[in-house]
C-alpha cells in the first residue's frame, strides 16, 4: 500500500499488466484478495494499538519474518539463533590476514553448521533439501581453490614483472604494484634491488619499505616521489 496525494494505491503483482496500480477504497485487492488493512494494528507487543506510519513497511516486516521463520529452521535453533553466523565468524577468523579467504570459509561455515543442525535435530529441511547442501559446500571449496590458484598465478606475474623491470632498469617504483604483492616477495624483491649500484633506485626501495612496514598496501604512485632512472 502507497498513497498518491492521499490516495491509497495498492501494488498488486497478479493485476493485469495494462493495471499495474489499483486505486482501492475498500483495501481489498480484487485481484489478489489482500486486504491491507490487516496491517494497520499490531499482531505483537501492544495488541490493537494502531500503528503508524507506512503499511507497506509492515507488510514487508511480515515477508521476512516468514523467510527468517522458514531459514531459521534449517540454519540455526531456538536456543541459538544465531549459531550459524557465529560458527562462521570463527572459521572466518582464522583466515583474518586474508579477507579472499575468509569469505570462502564463512560461507563454508554457514553450510557445515545447517547440515549438523539439520541431521544432529533429526529436522526435516524445509528449503534446500540436504544433499544440496552437500553439493553447495562442494561447490564452495571448487570455488575457493579456483580463487588461490587465480590469485597465485597473479602473484608470480606480478613478482615476475617487477623483477624484469628492476634487472633492466625500468622499474619506477610502482606503489601499487609493489603492494600487490605478498611481504616474503616484497623482502626478495628489495634485495634484489639494494645489490643494484642506483642511489635513486634505492631510495626508491628505502620509500617502499616504509611503506611495507605501516602496512600501507595500496598507495596511489601518484604521492610516492619520483625517481631519475639512472643510466
Amino acid at each position: 500500500m502507497i498513497k498518491f496525494k492521499n490516495i491509497p494505491i495498492h501494488v498488486c503483482e497478479q493485476a493485469p499488466k495494462d493495471k499495474p496500480f489499483l486505486t482501492t477504497i475498500s483495501k481489498i485487492c480484487p485481484f489478489c484478495g489482500e486486504d491491507m488493512t490487516k496491517y494497520d494494528t499490531e499482531e505483537h507487543g501492544n495488541q490493537g494499538r494502531k500503528r503508524k506510519g507506512s503499511p507497506t513497511f509492515y507488510k514487508l516486516l511480515e515477508e521476512m519474518a516468514i523467510t527468517h521463520d522458514k531459514k531459521s529452521h534449517d540454519y540455526a535453533s531456538n536456543e541459538n539463533p544465531y549459531g550459524n553466523y557465529h560458527f562462521a565468524g570463527k572459521l572466518a577468523s582464522l583466515f583474518a590476514h586474508s579477507h579472499e579467504d575468509a569469505g570462502f570459509v564463512s560461507r563454508l561455515g554457514e553450510k557445515l553448521y545447517r547440515l549438523a543442525n539439520l541431521e544432529s535435530s533429526q529436522k526435516i529441511a524445509q528449503n534446500e533439501t540436504i544433499d544440496d547442501t552437500e553439493k553447495d559446500i562442494c561447490v564452495i571449496v571448487a570455488l575457493w581453490i579456483s580463487d588461490r590458484r587465480d590469485r597465485r598465478t597473479t602473484r608470480l606475474a606480478n613478482i615476475k614483472k617487477i623483477k624484469d623491470q628492476i634487472n633492466n632498469g625500468e622499474w619506477s617504483g610502482n606503489a601499487y604494484d609493489f603492494g600487490n604483492i605478498d611481504e616474503k616477495a616484497q623482502t626478495e624483491i628489495i634485495e634484489i634491488a639494494k645489490n643494484l649500484n642506483s642511489k635513486g633506485l634505492k631510495d626508491m626501495i628505502d620509500y617502499l619499505t616504509v611503506l611495507r612496514e605501516t602496512r600501507i598496501k595500496s598507495l596511489n604512485i601518484a604521492e610516492s616521489p619520483t625517481q631519475k632512472k639512472q643510466e
